[in-house]
């Protein structure tokens, strides 16, 4: 009974200590600066995290109409806190939305859509014990995508 006692207090001191952990690496990201929001996540614990990469999506709901492709202008940034040696991404964008050039019908309606920004497929280190902020100029939506190895591995050829 002791035994059994002693390994739950253990799991959960282990348990709040990883949660209070995460509450402590959020002192190394500031709050947001005016005009700025920071989006925060938390990556989940799984096997093999070595493995796996994550893609941060940044966009905004935008009317656009359903003949050209659309993106939003900017850059998403990696910075090396200072002092802490921790990752954040920063987005600089105006908000400005561009696109093909493609004529459009007249009359044709236009929907809404999640736009992102121009050429931003980044893939970066999955790590659960630290969160990923991310800082951007209010109005911005950030998504997070995780990216896992296929099962198959091909062997290339000589050529």
């Amino acid at each position: 009974m002791r035994l059994l006692l002693g390994v739950i207090i253990g799991t959960l001191a282990g348990t709040l200590t990883c949660i209070g952990q995460v509450k402590d690496y959020m002192r190394a990201f500031p709050p947001a600066e005016k005009g700025m929001v920071r989006h925060v996540w938390n990556p989940p614990v799984e096997n093999n995290e070595r493995n796996l990469r994550v893609e941060i999506i940044v966009g905004k709901n935008v009317e656009v109409d359903q003949v050209n492709r659309h993106f939003l202008d900017g850059t998403l940034t990696e910075v090396v806190i200072e002092g802490w040696g921790f990752p954040k991404y920063v987005v600089q964008s105006k908000g400005r939305v561009g696109g093909t050039l493609i004529g459009v019908a007249p009359g044709e309606t236009e929907v809404m859509k999640f736009v992102t920004l121009r050429d931003q497929r980044q893939l970066f280190r999955y790590n659960s014990r630290l969160p990923v902020v991310v800082y951007t100029p209010a109005g911005f939506i950030v998504r997070f995508r995780v990216w896992r190895p296929d099962k198959v591995v091909m062997d290339g050829r000589p050529g």
